[in-house]
């Protein structure tokens, strides 16, 4: 028989090859619809420990409010607990979500960690209250195994009194658990559908037989509920109403109550015809648009609307005995005007709230699950939130952006859409809730992650940072990713932080093993860099001696932009042409420096230039006739963008002109600093040959430009910009501006730049005599410098160099 497991678990598959493993659903998702909404299918070993590590938490928060105890760990609460009916009661009531659930994988693996909960706490038991402790139950390859004390798989036999006993025992168990506590939300219509079938699926695993007829034995398969009532379709960051939005008055107001929509939610579940189920639907429609129209009567927007208009009647409407002299009209029209702007501000807004697309697949939390409100109606919230949320840039979302900007506090225009989810992820915990993501780790560091990192730490208590910033987790995805875990709470002063360096087989001892803890000390959406001890001495004195980049006498700006590469870059042979046609071509033909070309110290001789059409020159192309042929000769629709802000070129330049207005295009000529603004290794170029750059780099010029080149190429810098640098996809060093300008360098006594000088000097000589010259003796002596100038000991040395 074909093996459908995603993953290879062939001991545990070959005794029970019947059984198609459910997660092939999602991995066969992810591969023909997920990549374009920024999904990836997450590895067992993945969502398997995010569960376990957050659900355990939160299972020993609920008995800890529950039952007033004050356990700290899981295994605790096995000597605890005197009642095994009304724990299973405080472990049902746990509701955990996803609020991207995709393919449905972190609610299949928190089926079964619930499962396996009740296992380890000897409380799962079946319909007679009878425990099933002769069974073995472990999670592995996120499937959940049973064997019996014999180590032999669990098979189904309905001839079996024992066997039905444990099949029965499963199923009305997962029922339990999928009904009462797993919810999510995708915008994805299909991924709704294959969450549901996926949970479907694993009920279906422990379907029973039952007889209907006693006497002749006919046995009946168990029919299987309507389990899909708590996998909804909306884009789950939009909403219309807040949570805060009062469903009192709405009660008030209806023939319904939360009760009742309780109940229709519970009744639509175990509907007994097709004709039931649909009417359940359309009670739970007809309640919950009653809930959206009593809300919208007492939106507080509309209720400020019609007292400020029923104020501007009052104002223009009213008749004196007495005309109002000047001052009196005046102070009259500012009140009338300012009541009259503020009137047509608030009716905008409530037009656009209806018309607006964007609330099309809005998502309702207020009252779209009924299970964590109260009695009251009051929205409670979730006890987890765990997911992978999706990986998608601003720039493919643009249509959501000004809702994103009011809705949210973290909000940056060029972040990621999984920041929000963050956001989203606390408010809809409730207090106490702990929430678990698995995201791209860009946020920890880059600047649009600086209102996140601020909100974090300001309102959740981090509990584990684990970050995976040295291997690929994801097969198709080059993404580095991080585990971020936090409580609702008051912030805590620690939380334990590790880096994977490699894949590891199991998460959990990997995490007990290299796991440290770490103190809570970033303050302003400060880039979190975490460190050992030993680094982060050196880095207090990285700090304390050096001055940030950014204070010192320079100039830092991008390379050049163009627009349209191949019409304005040339080689040599073009350029002698161009210069044989017409002389006077040479004056905007610019030696050109790319990217490939930047090394360490010195850059190879340039074969390239730049056609230097800067609009900053306002340059006559009539005057240079051969180059107006050569760039109308690439189609000036091609080249003329001009005011379409849609497209590469978004300055009203000519047609002839680069992209970029380049004011600063005199700088090329002087000596300068050049590098790569993304690369796998360090590479800071001195240069004063007045070649031009692209924009894959960046340049420097001012003061004291060897004595930095030598530093800044140093052991020690690169250790420091490979910590706290952000990183692309693929782990490359991303040197930008923002990046490289709070790099803290010592400011040298005049001995010591003469020093430093002398062997980059030296360095330059031996490198155009031959670019290929080993200097490694000289850079070792120029690190050593750099060592003495922030005074790191022969320890510290060795912790940078990793020896």
């Amino acid at each position: 028989a074909y093996d459908f497991a995603s993953e290879g678990s062939e001991e545990i598959q070959e005794d029970n090859k019947t059984l198609i493993n459910a997660s092939v659903l999602g991995l066969i998702f992810e591969k023909i619809n997920g990549y374009k909404d920024g999904s990836f299918y997450t590895p067992s070993f993945i969502t398997m420990y995010m569960c376990k590590e957050t659900i355990r938490r939160a299972v020993v928060q609920k008995f800890n409010e529950t039952k007033g105890w004050n356990c700290l760990e899981f295994d605790e609460l096995y000597n605890a607990i005197e009642d095994k009916t009304e724990a299973n009661a405080i472990i049902n009531s746990l509701k955990i979500c996803d609020p991207a659930v995709g393919s449905g994988h972190f609610l299949v693996s928190a089926l079964n960690e619930l499962i396996a909960i009740k296992h380890d706490l000897k409380i799962l038991m079946d319909a007679s209250g009878k425990r099933l402790k002769e069974y073995q139950m472990d999670i592995v390859n996120d499937e959940l195994i049973i064997s019996d004390e014999d180590g032999v798989p669990f098979t189904y036999n309905p001839k079996s009194g024992e066997s039905q006993r444990v099949q029965e025992t499963l199923f009305h168990e997962k029922q339990t658990i999928i009904e009462n506590c797993l919810f999510g939300v995708d915008i994805n219509p299909n991924s709704v559908k294959i969450c549901r079938l996926r949970l479907w699926i694993e009920l279906l695993k422990n379907a029973y037989y039952k007889s209907t007829d006693k006497s002749r034995l006919v046995p009946t398969l168990e029919t299987l509920p309507n389990i899909d009532i708590n996998i909804k379709c909306g884009n789950s960051l939009i909403a219309r109403f807040g949570l805060d939005a009062d469903l009192k008055k709405a009660l008030k107001q209806s023939k319904w109550n939360i009760e009742s929509y309780k109940l229709a939610v519970d009744t639509y579940r175990n509907a007994e015809s097709k004709e039931q189920k649909k009417d359940m639907e359309r009670l739970i429609a007809d309640i919950k648009g009653n809930f959206r129209s009593e809300i919208s009567i007492n939106d507080p927007k509309k209720l400020s609307l019609e007292k400020k208009k029923g104020e501007l009647f009052n104002y223009t409407q009213q008749v004196g005995l007495f005309e109002r002299n000047k001052k009196e009209q005046t102070a009259w029209n500012k009140i009338v005007n300012t009541l009259a702007a503020e009137v047509k501000k608030l009716e905008i807004d409530i037009e656009e709230i209806k018309s607006n697309a964007i609330y099309e697949n809005a998502f309702e939390w207020r009252f779209e699950f009924p299970e964590v409100l109260n009695d009251a109606g009051d929205f409670v919230g979730f006890d987890v939130v765990i997911g992978n949320p999706p990986y998608i840039r601003h720039e493919e979302i643009t249509y959501l952006k000004p809702q994103l900007e009011k809705d949210f506090v973290v909000f940056n225009s060029s972040a990621d859409i999984l920041t929000y989810f963050f956001e989203l992820g606390n408010k809809v915990l409730r207090t106490k809730g702990m929430l678990s993501f698995i995201v791209s780790n860009k946020f920890l560091k880059v600047t649009y992650g600086e209102k996140l990192r601020s909100y974090l730490m300001k309102n959740t208590s981090l509990n584990q940072v684990i970050e995976f910033d040295k291997v690929n987790l994801f097969e198709e995805a080059t993404v580095k990713t991080a585990i971020i875990d936090f409580t609702k709470d008051s912030p805590s002063n620690t939380f334990t932080y590790i880096d994977i360096l490699q894949l590891p087989d199991e998460m959990e001892n990997t995490v007990k093993l290299l796991g440290q803890e770490i103190e809570q000390t970033f303050t302003n959406g400060s880039p979190w860099i975490f460190q050992s001890d030993e680094l982060s001495i050196i880095s207090k004195k990285i700090a304390e001696k050096g001055k940030a980049l950014s204070e010192w006498d320079l100039k830092i700006y991008r390379g050049l932009l163009t627009g349209l590469n191949e019409a304005f870059i040339i080689d040599e042979e073009s350029k002698n042409e161009l210069e044989k046609e017409s002389l006077i071509s040479e004056q905007i033909i610019k030696p050109l420096f790319r990217g490939r070309e930047i090394d360490k110290y010195f850059s190879k001789t340039s074969s390239s230039y730049i056609i230097a059409t800067f609009p900053s020159l306002k340059l006559e192309i009539d005057n240079f006739p051969a180059i107006k042929n050569r760039l109308f000769s690439f189609g000036k629709s091609r080249l003329d963008q001009s005011g379409d802000v849609g497209s590469r070129k978004k300055t009203l330049n000519k047609w002839f002109e680069t992209q970029d207005a380049t004011a600063y295009w005199a700088e090329f000529n002087k000596p300068k600093l050049i590098w790569k603004r993304i690369g796998s290794k360090l590479r800071f170029s001195y240069d004063e040959s007045g070649t031009y750059t692209l924009d894959s780099t960046c340049i420097a010029t001012g003061s004291h430009l060897k004595y930095l080149v030598g530093v800044l190429n140093s052991k020690l810098i690169e250790s420091e910009l490979n910590r706290y640098a952000p990183k692309t996809g693929t782990g490359d060093l991303i040197i930008s501006v923002q990046a490289l300008s709070p790099l803290r360098i010592p400011v040298p006594t005049d001995y010591e730049e003469l020093q430093m000088n002398i062997v980059v000097d030296e360095i330059l000589r031996l490198k155009q005599a031959d670019a290929s010259a080993d200097t490694s003796v000289l850079e070792r002596e120029i690190d050593l410098m750099v060592y003495a100038l922030y005074g790191l000991t022969e320890e510290e040395i060795g912790v940078v160099e990793g020896s």
